[in-house]
């Protein structure tokens, strides 16, 4: 649960926030690790600052130390000078030394943290010259008295010498121990210092590899497998699947934009599928809907040919039967109309054609009762008779041509 909410969380961060923040980590650890490389060479530096001011001052404590040693035997050299000379002589190198002793420990006091105990070391070497003044005058007498006691002279040295020397001896310890303390610890410090920035430096390296691993994996989880999928997605929805959605869950980052985009492209292809099946339906049922509507005209138009075709056929039927009174009152369907009206004028005009051959035969008839009048108009009289049969054989044949024409059209619609 806790790993799903911390994917979800971190798919909903855009990809330039993502990249943003495993920057900025890595700019932080690389600070932290500059930081730290400062601090530790900055504490390195203080450190063997230390070190370097605790080895001044032990060369001053050495140097007069030394300083010290040449005094002692300078003072050895006094009390067992034969001359006078010679004795002042030995008391001006004692002198030397001490001055020497004490420059060598002014940078030592300069420096140090406590410079009592080398502003003592100072202070005695100048009380030890100070005493060798005082042998020096003691063995002045001596030699003036002819004399050389060392027993005196050695009872003398240590009554001067011997409380500063043990001071001085003690000053000198511990101020070479306080020194060796405070260099021990500062390279303690300095080896603590390089242990905890080596420690810090891998803990800083680990976690830059760690961020890194990490922003590896996000980005992976989070970024190239949804293009990946995405890409697969449009790869479908180019060839046309759309029954797969690209729906990646609820994330607020570009890949959810992009998915949302694709599923819309998705939804336009399904709409318009689905507008085409329909569209393809409509157009089928229009097709159907004109079939049966050509059949039914086809069928409507048969029995519109079936009507006019009966009618015409009972009114010839008729008319062969002698019926010269027939007449088409049926109205036919608009494309016949004018057949049923040619045939009616057809069988008016045969009418008028009878009653005018009817007309001819009682000429005839009248004709022949007045044969018996005359036999001279018999000739003549029998031309126009013969012309009046031409002329009604012409009628006929007329009448006759206008019935076929009249079958020929019937047969024809």
């Amino acid at each position: 649960h806790i790993r799903g909410t911390t994917m979800s969380f971190l798919s909903n961060i855009t990809i330039a926030n993502k990249i943003y923040i495993a920057s900025g980590l890595g700019v932080a650890m690389v600070i932290g690790m500059v930081i730290n490389q400062q601090w530790t060479a900055s504490a390195i530096k203080a450190g063997q600052a230390v070190v370097q001011r605790e080895q001044t001052i032990l060369d001053g404590i050495t140097a007069s130390d030394k300083a010290f040693v040449e005094m002692k035997s300078g003072v050895r050299n006094i009390m067992l000078a034969p001359t006078v000379k010679e004795v002042d002589d030995e008391l001006a190198a004692v002198n030397k030394s001490a001055v020497t002793g004490q420059n060598n420990l002014k940078e030592a006091i300069r420096i140090a943290l406590n410079p009592e105990p080398l502003q003592a070391i100072s202070t005695s070497l100048g009380d030890y010259a100070t005493a060798s003044i005082k042998i020096k005058d003691f063995v002045k007498e001596q030699r003036a008295a002819q004399s050389q006691d060392l027993i005196a002279l050695t009872a003398r040295r240590d009554q001067y010498t011997r409380p500063i020397t043990g001071k001085l001896n003690e000053n000198i310890k511990a101020a070479i121990e306080n020194s060796r303390k405070l260099t021990a610890d500062a390279r303690t410090a300095l080896q603590a210092i390089e242990a905890r920035s080596e420690i810090v430096t891998t803990t800083i390296e680990t976690v830059i590899v760690v961020i890194l691993l990490l922003t590896a994996f996000v980005l992976r989880s989070t970024v190239v497998i949804p293009i990946k999928l995405l890409v697969a997605a449009m790869h479908r929805l180019s060839s046309g699947d759309t029954t797969r959605s690209t729906d990646f869950g609820p994330r607020r980052d570009e890949i959810g934009l992009m998915c949302d985009a694709v599923e819309v492209f998705r939804e336009d292809a399904v709409a318009k599928r689905q507008l085409e099946a329909e569209s393809e339906a409509g157009r089928l049922r229009l097709e159907e809907q004109r079939h049966q509507a050509q059949m039914k005209a086809e069928e409507d138009a048969r029995a519109r040919l079936l009507i006019a075709t009966s009618g015409l056929a009972a009114g010839l039927k008729r008319l062969a039967d002698g019926d010269l009174t027939i007449e088409l009152r049926e109205a036919f369907s608009e494309e016949f109309e004018g057949l049923r009206h040619d045939f009616n004028q057809s069988v008016r005009r045969l009418g008028q054609t009878m009653g005018t051959i009817l007309e001819s035969v009682s000429n005839i008839n009248n004709g022949s009762t007045e044969i018996a009048s005359g036999a001279g108009d018999l000739s003549k009289r029998t031309e126009q008779q013969a012309a009046s049969l031409e002329e009604t054989s012409a009628a006929l044949d007329q009448i006759t041509v206008n019935v076929s024409n009249s079958a020929k059209r019937t047969q024809e619609a």
